[in-house]
């Protein structure tokens, strides 16, 4: 290798330090190549150099290089010097957890994972899961497909195909429930909506179809499919027990050759345990709408209930929505509100939006207490000034700080930030304020209380955050 100008010397060397900085394994395969600016297939020295210019800050950054867009990392130009040789470096930890959703989720220690090379039929890493359930596994390729195969004595086994570790952090595989062995004769109800990831309206005739296993997106397909009706809703009826993934499909076309494949997700029957069959709901890329804003919460098994709460600017035209004291014109929504213009939302699930809807919350199917969320916020129509989110621990017991709750902010397909909640005491948890634009963490804990923030009645002498009154939730049945 020549080099005949000091940067040529200065890409040399830079190539060498991070070289010496992993370990090289093997060819990489066909795909994207980090570096590979003009889409040739591969990275010339030329496309090195503007990568370590980009690094150095002598140069613009590009996504071809900038994968996340906050600047070239070491990481990122050293992917682009692996790529450049055509070599693979080592991946950081493949991480996840086991657990038994017959007993209400409770983990699997003593689990046997094993790592196959996609295709491959003997082992490269074997481990096991901890007490607490939870396993990770070093030593793989980034750039590599595996198959994890779990399995347990007394359970069926499971596969989790197509995972890919990444070189540039730990990659977290969504929590894999093993299935009692005496479970697999069974059959259970399956139910969830398909939503348009942009603008999180339901989808009617989507078709979706069943492989065995997570992350299963080619190969066999089970003797089973559903379509969504026209609010979005599927369900299907004496399902195996098993866990499948579900390919979502838009048939809209009427031709099967123009039909798209929208994403993938994860779908388990599990006989007996409703929160696993209910609401397994998938937010679809469509490609369609305008991108508007929508927050998610989600949390873990206690406490059992969280409600989320949402504070904004009301329409102008709108003369009796007050909060505050002063008072100051805002409305608030969640569970007994669900949209604003208040009323301007089927009250019944699936809470369909209106034509006049600015905000609406779209609850979860199941009750409370088994699903643990997801509750979505979907601002349609944004006004000027700052909308609030809150989170209130509706359950009487169970600590919010440590309940796992997550809020997660899109714009359309687009996750823009997440929130966590702090492990901090109080039951009420001011999440983020968001004004056009502009979405500004607050991460607050205390234990004023959020669910009668606004009122219709002028001058109401309420202040935003120091009312509140407890909401008392009916269990939904589910949908026949």
């Amino acid at each position: 290798m020549k080099f005949s100008s000091i940067a040529g010397i200065i890409t040399y060397r830079i190539v060498l330090v991070l070289l010496c900085a992993g370990v090289c394994f093997s060819p990489v395969p066909a795909g994207a190549l980090s570096g590979d600016c003009d889409n040739s297939g591969s990275v010339s020295i030329t496309e090195l150099q503007s990568g370590i210019n980009m690094f150095l800050g002598l140069q613009a950054s590009a996504p071809c290089v900038d994968t996340n867009g906050g600047g070239v990392s070491i990481a990122e130009l050293q992917q682009t010097v692996y790529d450049y040789m055509g070599m693979l470096p080592a991946a950081k930890q493949v991480t996840g957890v086991v657990k038994d959703p017959v007993k209400s989720d409770a983990v699997i220690s003593g689990a046997t994972v094993k790592v196959y090379l996609e295709g491959g039929s003997t082992p490269v890493k074997t481990v096991t899961t901890t007490t607490s359930g939870t396993f990770s596994v070093a030593g793989l390729l980034s750039g590599q497909d595996y198959t994890f195969v779990f399995s347990r004595t007394g359970y069926a086994d499971t596969s989790y195909f197509n995972v890919n570790p990444s070189h540039l952090s730990d990659t977290p595989l969504e929590p894999v429930r093993l299935l009692q062995s005496a479970l697999m004769t069974q059959t259970a109800d399956i139910n969830g909506y398909i939503a348009s990831a942009e603008t999180n309206a339901r989808l009617s005739g989507i078709m979706l179809q069943f492989r065995a296993g997570i992350g299963a997106t080619t190969g066999e397909l089970q003797p089973f499919s559903r379509s969504t009706d026209s609010t979005g809703y599927y369900s299907r009826t004496f399902v195996p027990a098993g866990v499948y993934t579900a390919t979502v499909i838009d048939t809209s076309g009427g031709d099967p050759a123009t039909w798209r494949t929208l994403g993938h997700f994860t779908v388990y029957a599990v006989p007996g345990v409703n929160f696993c069959n209910n609401s397994q709901n998938y937010s679809a890329v469509t490609g369609i709408g305008t991108p508007v804003y929508r927050a998610v919460l989600s949390w873990g098994n206690s406490p059992v209930d969280l409600d989320f709460h949402l504070t904004g600017p009301v329409a102008p035209d709108d003369l009796g929505t007050t909060i505050g004291d002063p008072p100051q014109p805002r409305f608030h929504i969640d569970n007994s509100q669900i949209a604003y213009p208040y009323g301007s939302a089927q009250a019944d699930l699936p809470n369909v939006p209106g034509a006049l809807t600015d905000v609406y919350l779209d609850m979860d199917y199941a009750d409370h207490g088994n699903d643990n969320g997801p509750e979505t916020f979907t601002i349609l129509n944004q006004r000027a000034g700052t909308y609030k989110f809150y989170v209130f621990r509706n359950s009487t017991t169970g600590v919010l700080g440590t309940s796992g709750a997550q809020v997660r902010l899109y714009k359309g397909a687009v996750l823009l930030q997440t929130f966590d909640v702090p492990v901090q005491s109080g039951t009420t948890w001011h999440v983020f304020n968001l004004d056009g634009d502009t979405a500004t963490p607050v991460n607050v804990m205390s234990n004023v209380l959020t669910s009668t923030l606004a009122k219709r009645v002028p001058g109401a002498p309420f202040d935003e955050t120091t009312l509140f009154k407890e909401i008392v939730k009916v269990p939904r049945a589910p949908r026949p």
